[in-house]
Parts: C-alpha cells; sequence; structure tokens
C-alpha cells in the first residue's frame, strides 16, 4: 500500500481489500467529509498498540489503546498520510500510521468515521457485524483464500 501511495498523483486515494465486495459508492459522501487537515475517512477499529485487534491477545487487558482506521475501505488524501508514520507489511497494515497519529493526539481530529462502514460478517473481540449498506466486508476474506490456494495468509514476515 505504501509503494502504490508513493506514486499517487491525485490529491486522494481509495484503499480497500481485495476481498470487499461493493454494494453501492460512498465516495462522494466520504469526500464530502474531508478537509484540508484530514488524513482518512472510513472504519475504525478498537486497536492495541501492537496492531491486533484490541483483545485478541491477554497482554492487551488494561493496556491502552488506539482507533486505527481499517484499510478494507478507507478515503486518504495524500498529502496527510505523508505526515505520519507510512504503512507496513502485517495483518493491520495501519497499525504504525494510527499509533503516530494517536500517540499525537489527532485521532478524532483528522480521521473520521463514516456511518455504516464495517465488518459484514463475524464477530471480533471489539466489533460485531453490521449490516453492509455500502460495502460488503468478510473478515479476512484474502487471507482465508490464500490458506485454501495451500500459501501463508500473508506472504512474508510482518513488521513488528
Amino acid at each position: 500500500m505504501h509503494f502504490a501511495l508513493k506514486r499517487v498523483q491525485t490529491r486522494f486515494a481509495l484503499i480497500f481489500d481485495s476481498d470487499i465486495v461493493f454494494i453501492k459508492s460512498p465516495v462522494e459522501q466520504m469526500l464530502a467529509m474531508m478537509e484540508t487537515d484530514t488524513y482518512g475517512v472510513g472504519y475504525t477499529e478498537k486497536t492495541a498498540y501492537d496492531g491486533f485487534e484490541y483483545g485478541a491477545k491477554p497482554e492487551h487487558r488494561g493496556k491502552p489503546f488506539m482507533y486505527m482506521l481499517h484499510p478494507f475501505f478507507q478515503l486518504i488524501q495524500v498529502s496527510q498520510y505523508f505526515k505520519f508514520a507510512p504503512y507496513c507489511h502485517h495483518g493491520a497494515p495501519c497499525f504504525k500510521a494510527a499509533l503516530d497519529i494517536h500517540k499525537k493526539g489527532l485521532t478524532n481530529k483528522i480521521i473520521k468515521v463514516f456511518p455504516g462502514l464495517g465488518h459484514t460478517a463475524g464477530k471480533g473481540w471489539v466489533w460485531e457485524a453490521v449490516p453492509g449498506e455500502w460495502i460488503q466486508h468478510d473478515t479476512a476474506g484474502t487471507r482465508q483464500m490464500r490458506v485454501k490456494k495451500g500459501l501463508l495468509d500473508i506472504e512474508g514476515q510482518w513488521e513488528r
């Protein structure tokens, strides 16, 4: 994702997972939410500082957390993206950017939550499925498809 964002020549970039189903476009409404200092618009998820869903590991209990703009469907303002830590090779590639934004106290200022986005199937530690008016996203779909093909769920070593 970072490789691609370095090559974007437009003001905004739409990032999305390969396993989404596009039901109805929210892009026009997401663009309307953008302000000059907005980093991105999309769905946020309560995330531990290690990039895993908060509560996924016992060591998360009682520790601080952040809200991460989830990469399954997000609109990024490219100029703002480069002000923070870049996306990385991880199951949650946006976690370093989210942590950087969080530690600077900017999450609620520069990240905008788009109503009606969320995972549309399953249940996590801190989230429940929502009806998919805009985008259908069944969690870990791409990873599950890779495993069915006999591949690693995510190729290579995750960054820490």
